[in-house]
């Protein structure tokens, strides 16, 4: 279980609700799953169907674009830690979007 605390400008910080990751064992149609394989910044992606993903940082910055296989697939994003979003690109040009906090 995690939460993450956030500072708003005026300087206010606040605990967001406390979230309990959990592990999808199958997915189906074109969902996606995205969960932290440890306590390092490796992060795995399950999807139905191949895929482009683009990988940006909570403040816009390109952190990685990797094109991922059917099935669960193994992201290394580096040593930071923080919230990223991840943007999904199906072959049929549909898109979604995931976020997790590592």
């Amino acid at each position: 279980e995690y939460s993450v605390m956030l500072t708003r400008e005026d300087g206010v910080k606040e605990m967001v609700c406390a979230v309990k990751p959990i592990r999808f064992d199958s997915v189906s149609g074109d969902a996606v799953v995205v969960f932290s394989a440890n306590e390092s910044s490796q992060v795995n992606v399950k999807v139905a169907e191949s895929a482009q993903v683009r990988v940006w940082s909570s403040v816009g910055v390109l952190v990685g674009e990797y094109f991922i296989d059917e099935g669960e697939n193994v992201l290394n994003l580096g040593d930071n830690s923080g919230l990223y979003i991840f943007e999904f690109i199906f072959e049929d040009g549909k898109r979604l979007i995931e976020r997790i906090v590592l």
